[in-house]
């Protein structure tokens, strides 16, 4: 599925490419384009997968942040906020946010994981600050508070 993610970004770049080298190409929103092939056959994959194992996991979330891109590619104006919550929602489910020392949670976590869950904090991060918002999206606030030494 991060493969099917990745050529959907991927197609997607090569079509805003030729289009600003001034060819002739199809819109990536049709059905029958290549970015959409890619991108909804990656969708089905993430919600088959989160069906079969009862939530999502860390290559769910890794093919989700790629829809995040693929949405900023393509202006950034929808479709980021649904993909960044299926990451968030992964996110919930790690030891991290529970860990007495997250960010040693963090270092624990596979290769997968580790991945997922640093560009999931970047691009969340981003997103509340680009919203001037905690809110939604963020879960910075879900960290345990310590009080300075």
């Amino acid at each position: 599925m991060v493969t099917n993610a990745i050529c959907a970004l991927a197609a997607v770049h090569d079509y805003l490419m030729r289009q600003v080298a001034g060819h002739q190409v199809e819109d990536w929103q049709g059905a029958k384009s290549l970015p959409r092939q890619f991108f909804d056959f990656a969708n089905s994959q993430i919600e088959a997968s989160r069906e079969k194992n009862g939530r999502y996991t860390a290559t769910d979330a890794t093919a989700a942040l790629q829809f995040v891109s693929f949405s900023l590619f393509v202006g950034g104006h929808s479709g980021w906020e649904l993909a960044l919550k299926v990451a968030g929602d992964w996110y919930e489910t790690t030891p991290v946010l529970s860990h007495e020392q997250p960010l040693r949670a963090m270092w624990e976590l596979d290769n997968t994981a580790k991945f997922a869950s640093r560009i999931f904090l970047w691009f969340d991060i981003f997103s509340g600050s680009s919203l001037s918002s905690s809110e939604g999206t963020s879960l910075i606030d879900s960290f345990p508070q310590r009080s300075p030494s």
